[in-house]
């Protein structure tokens, strides 16, 4: 994608001015863009060329812009919140666990807002995506995942929308009948209401692949009774249920105050 002189790039505005001031600028903006960074295939032996490196042997990078919404009605889904940007970086750390040579062929992005998480996972690990969130966030996720051309050599999309509210079981069975169970979910800022927890872990309960499937929740502790309904009944509903332990992350630099979890049926 060509990005405009004028679109503010996250990380070049975090190195600036730290995690607190950048947040809240970028909340303020129309647009900005996301730096993503390539990776060579360890089981494919690709080999460095001068495609793939510059003179200095830095990777290249490929931006995604997203467009937010912060006079949104009805949802606070307009603007990408800090618990997206450190649930990019962790799993832009475990590369290799959910890379394109992985077995991790599909992806969904549940209450995604903007879309910015799953057009993340579509571009960095070529999983087919899909991006969720009720219908006032569908048209904004359909104008960025366009913006974004996700499209494949043969223009198939790898990254499509669909309308998804977890209170609605026939939401969920009519995302489950279409694309079937997924091997990647993930989920930002999606505990804050204590109601919304048992429809959210059924939701992913239903939509997660039970051979293979791992789901990641990052967000922050905004209500506390949420926050501890959810580890409760996590720890009830699924085999694997951790809370990533801190050596495991590098939040410090984004946001100290989210915290990941990871589950498997």
């Amino acid at each position: 994608m060509v990005v405009t002189e004028t679109v503010l790039i996250y990380q070049d505005l975090l190195d600036r001015i730290g995690p607190n001031e950048c947040f809240f600028e970028l909340a303020n903006l129309d647009i900005f863009g996301y730096k993503i960074s390539r990776h060579r295939s360890k089981l494919l032996n690709d080999k460095p060329n001068n495609d793939d490196d510059d003179d200095k042997g830095k990777k290249k990078e490929e931006i995604i812009e997203i467009e937010q919404n912060k006079n949104m009605e009805n949802s606070c889904g307009g603007i990408v919140w800090e618990s997206a940007f450190a649930l990019a970086n962790y799993l832009e750390k475990r590369f290799d666990d959910f890379g394109v040579n992985k077995k991790v062929l599909s992806c969904v992005d549940l209450g995604s807002g903007t879309g910015f998480l799953g057009i993340y996972c579509a571009k960095k690990f070529k999983h087919r995506t899909t991006v969720t969130d009720t219908i006032d966030c569908v048209e904004l996720m359909e104008r960025n995942v366009k913006r974004n051309s996700l499209f494949n050599e043969n223009e198939d999309c790898l990254c499509d929308v669909f309308e998804l509210d977890w209170e609605r079981e026939e939401h969920v069975e009519r995302l489950r009948e279409k694309k079937g169970t997924f091997d990647l979910i993930v989920a930002t800022d999606v505990i804050f209401a204590e109601r919304l927890v048992d429809p959210l872990i059924k939701c992913i309960r239903m939509l997660l692949n039970e051979k293979s499937g791992v789901c990641f929740v990052c967000a922050q502790p905004r209500d506390e009774n949420a926050f501890g309904s959810f580890q409760e009944r996590c720890m009830e509903t699924f085999s694997m249920f951790r809370r990533v332990p801190n050596e495991e992350l590098s939040f410090d630099d984004l946001d100290s105050e989210c915290k990941l979890f990871e589950m498997r049926v």
